[in-house]
């Protein structure tokens, strides 16, 4: 048990950083915006995705604080789900209007099969 302790603390010791240097990120830009929009130029738009990683930050702040190790930012990444979708979109161009789901699915899964059969050869 006490080998992993190290291990912990080097994680904490990471998220706390990461979280710090988020949050003085978050400051700087805030400053960078209001400064510019002062001198009658828009260069630092406040775009949503900043709202969302601030969240992101004072969660993974709570969690630190009490006691817990926060989880990968990542682990709430839906580009996966994006991509997927993107793909099949992609895929449901070149079928009937009829047919899109049915033929939708099965391009996907021969394309699958295709990809199966390669790694586990």
């Amino acid at each position: 048990m006490s080998s992993l302790l190290p291990a912990i603390s080097k994680e904490e010791r990471l998220a706390s950083k990461i979280v710090d240097s988020g949050l003085m990120f978050l400051q700087a830009y805030a400053k960078l915006a209001t400064l510019t929009n002062r001198s009658g130029r828009l260069l630092f738009v406040y775009k949503p995705k900043l709202h969302y990683f601030h969240h992101i930050l004072v969660e993974m702040r709570s969690t630190l604080r009490s006691g817990g190790l926060p989880l990968n930012p990542l682990s709430y990444s839906c580009s996966a789900a994006e991509d997927f979708i993107g793909r099949a979109s992609l895929l449901s161009r070149r079928t009937a209007a009829a047919t899109t789901e049915r033929r939708v699915l099965q391009r996907y899964l021969a394309g699958a099969a295709n990809v199966w059969a390669r790694e586990v050869e």
